[in-house]
């Protein structure tokens, strides 16, 4: 089972303010609000990677030692 870690909310920066605000607007709890939040980041920063890995085959075409002399142009 992995090991959960906790977060302080405690600290007052930005984010831990935000997420207070937000679970008591949403009548939920500040570690829901915070899990949504992540879970949203991480997805976008998913797709981004699939993008990424999805496109770099579109290179490959380039990659070639008969156009190695336009690499230098």
């Amino acid at each position: 089972m992995p090991k959960k870690t906790k977060v302080s909310y405690y600290v007052a920066t930005p984010v831990a303010k935000a997420i207070k605000l937000l679970a008591a607007r949403e009548e939920s709890t500040q570690s829901e609000v915070a899990e949504r939040a992540l879970e949203a980041y991480l997805s976008d920063r998913q797709e981004d990677i699939d993008w990424n890995s999805a496109a770099a085959g579109a290179f490959e075409f380039w990659e070639n030692p008969a156009d190695a002399a336009y690499d230098d142009v």
